[in-house]
Parts: structure tokens; sequence; C-alpha cells
């Protein structure tokens, strides 16, 4: 996935750059208009002529970083960032991205340097302090990494995905469902629509057996992606707990039509054929859930079905 784009640093930061030489300044105009064309190998030969002309150009270092990302090459962009960076050591754009590059090449000591070192000249950045929680994240230092979840959620209430963050960590790594859940309600004021937070939220009302409540938001996904399987399998998990029991097997039908090795819908359409009370029934589903290797199907056949 491309974690660069170009025409959105400056909206992001505000920042203006040092002018370059006079006499490369045409080459970086070309360059610029290349650029939002996606014509990267022609914005590099502008660049390279800028950089000729002015070789401690740190926009044409910049920028042909941009352009070299673009085409693949990122080890040539980590290069060209770096140089930017020599020649002009507080260009905040140039930390960011090289931040995203190593962050994206799971390098994320460094990339947590790179967006530090930006917070120590501007701490009012909010983008950088979710990208660092982010690597913090992957790095499993999770106090840290909430602490700039937060900070993001202070500097830009809006920030959907920071409240997904600290719903995550309230739910996985702190034990506190509820304050999970209050984040999620946040995050989903904010866009209703928001796929991941109405799975997470789902999941703990799988979790907390609130068949109503899970039944609403596995339905509101289904309507966003009807191809969210895992959406169905807990819209049915809610119905078995409501003894709608035609509507669930429905639902795990729906899934065993797309994905006829689905152990998990095996084993649920066991526990439907279970409560109503066809053991027979439940026994060769659950039988098919543990040849797919399901984790509870053996048990619950040796215990049911001798």
């Amino acid at each position: 996935m491309k974690y660069i784009f170009y025409l959105s640093f400056i909206v992001v930061f505000a920042l203006h750059t040092k002018a370059s030489a006079q006499n490369a300044g045409e080459h970086l105009s070309k360059a610029q208009t290349y650029l939002k064309e996606k014509s990267y190998s022609q914005a590099i030969l502008e660049l390279d002529e800028a950089i000729r002309k002015d070789v401690k150009s740190a926009k044409a270092y910049f920028l042909k970083g941009l352009a070299e990302y673009q085409l693949d090459n990122p080890s040539a962009a980590l290069y060209n960032f770096d140089i930017a960076i020599v020649y002009e050591p507080q260009y905040l754009e140039a930390y960011y991205n090289r931040g995203l590059i190593q962050a994206g090449m799971q390098s994320h000591e460094l990339a947590i340097q790179d967006f530090s070192k930006i917070l120590e000249i501007n701490p009012q950045i909010t983008p950088v302090y979710f990208q660092r929680g982010v690597s913090l994240l992957t790095l499993q230092k999770y106090d840290d990494a909430k602490k700039d979840f937060l900070k993001v959620s202070q500097l830009d209430p809006q920030e959907k995905k920071a409240h997904y963050q600290l719903a995550w960590l309230a739910q996985n790594k702190e034990n506190r469902q509820e304050d999970a859940l209050a984040h999620l309600q946040k995050a989903l004021n904010i866009d209703p629509k928001y796929e991941d937070a109405l799975k997470l939220r789902a999941s703990i009302y799988l979790e907390k057996q609130m068949p109503q409540k899970l039944k609403i938001d596995a339905t509101a996904l289904i309507q966003l992606n009807p191809y969210h399987w895992d959406a169905y399998l807990m819209r049915a998990e809610a119905k078995l707990m409501l003894k709608e029991y035609e509507e669930a097997r429905q639902d795990l039908q729906k899934i065993l039509q797309k994905q006829s090795e689905n152990a998990a819908a095996y084993f649920c359409l066991g526990k439907v054929e279970k409560a109503e009370g066809k053991n027979k029934a439940a026994c060769i589903q659950w039988e098919k859930a543990a040849k797919l290797g399901h984790p509870q199907a053996k048990e619950m056949t040796e215990k049911e079905c001798n």
C-alpha cells in the first residue's frame, strides 16, 4: 500500500521550504507539475537537472524522494529524504515521509525516531501522533501508544481512527469493555458506517451475550458489505441466542454457499440443530467443523455425539 500522497503534505503541515537557487526554480516547477500528473519518471529528470544546478536544494531531493517512492523504489526514496534533511535539518515533510516508509518496511524504531523529531519541532501536528502510535502499537508498547492516540483525540476529536485504536486497546489489552464501547460509540458518532468500529463492537456484544445489539451491528455490516461473512456468522449467533433458529440457519447457509470450508459456520449450524433438538443433524455439522480444524468442534463431538 502506498503511504505517500504528495498533494497532502502542504495541507497537513502548512509549512514552507527554503527557496531553491533561482536557476533551479524552473526545473522544480516542471517537476511539481509532473508529480501532480503522476508522471514520476519525467519528474525525476527535471529534479536531477534542478540538483545539478543547485546541489543543496533540499526541496529537489524531497520531491525526488516522493517520485522514487511512487515508482516503488523505497530505498532510493529514503536516500533522497536523507539528503533533504542534511541540507534542511527541520524539513518536517521529509522526516514524516521517511518515517512512513520506515514503518512500511517494519523498521518501526526508526520510524518512531522520525515522528518524535517532528514533534520536538512542532508538537501540534496530529497525524504524526497517530502514525507514531501505530508504530508503538506494532512494537507492543501499548501504554505509549495509548498516550499518542489520546493526544490525537484531544487535538482532533473528530479523528475516528484514534477512538477505534483506543477501543481496541481497551478491549484487547486492558479488559475494559465499557471503555472500549464508549470509544467505539464516539467513532461511530463521527462515521456511522465505520466498518472496523462496527465489527469490533459486534464482537464485544457477542462476548457479552447481547443478542439484540449484536444483531443490529451485524446487520449494519452486511448492509455495508453483502459479502461480509464474519458479519453473517455473528448475526447467526445473535439469532441463535434469540431462538430465531430458521433465520440463523439461513445466514449460515448463505456463508456455506460461498465458503464451503468455513468451519465456524458448520459449528454454529450444529448449535442451531442442537437447539432445535436435532442431535444427529448437530453431530453431522460438528464433525464437518472438526475435520476443518475448528478448535471446539472435536470436544463437542466427543461430548454430545458418542
